[in-house]
């Protein structure tokens, strides 16, 4: 096992070796991206998130089976183990917002989910609150040819 004894300035991520840390720092906190996508022209930092990318998005052949023995196969471990959690482990986080009730399979896909507004559920309250007011004119409308007033 190799020691670590080269830490980040940066972040204080400790790696094996001076080759470790100047990779990381180059495609962690310097952003340099000069590994060309020759299928889409994405850039990205290193050339093995650019393999990860081009096995994920742009090859037909698929080699990772699925755990759990349902014959799907995958380009990536990402992608297998993606669908493991959807297909076979189910959504096990569900959003709590009234009237929403949608599942998810991470906690991450829950929190991204849950900082858009719920605007099917606003809308849903907003009608309910109109169909609430005409009802209430309706019966403040009888009220009024009997000749008493809705606060009596």
């Amino acid at each position: 096992m190799k020691s670590k004894d080269f830490p980040c300035t940066l972040c204080g991520k400790s790696l094996c070796s001076g080759f470790s840390l100047q990779r990381h720092i180059a495609c962690i906190h310097d952003s340099k991206k000069m590994h060309t996508c020759l299928h889409c022209l994405r850039l990205f930092a290193s050339n093995y998130h650019l393999r990860r990318h081009s096995d994920s998005k742009h090859t037909l052949v698929k080699r990772i089976k699925c755990l759990r023995g349902c014959n799907a196969l995958f380009a990536s471990k990402e992608a297998r183990n993606y669908h493991h959690r959807f297909q076979h482990e189910g959504m096990r986080y569900t959003c709590r917002a009234v009237g929403c009730g949608l599942g998810f399979c991470s906690a991450a896909a829950l929190k991204k989910h849950g900082q858009k507004p719920h605007v099917a559920v606003l809308r849903s309250l907003q009608t309910q609150v109109e169909k609430q007011r005409c009802k209430i004119a309706k019966l403040e409308a009888i009220l009024k040819t009997y000749g008493m007033k809705s606060d009596e």
